[in-house]
């Protein structure tokens, strides 16, 4: 699955598309499946 990662505390030049293989859901666990998500970046 393609993630936007986080790579380390700071501004938006922190995150990096990358490829993660898909999570197995345990048992009690749902997987959801996302059409779209977004966040809002502030400043400081």
């Amino acid at each position: 699955m393609k993630a936007i990662v986080l790579e380390r505390f700071g501004d938006t030049s922190n995150l990096k598309l990358k490829e993660l293989e898909i999570p197995q859901p345990k048992s009690g666990e749902v997987r959801i499946r996302f059409k779209a998500s977004g966040f809002n970046y502030v400043f400081s």
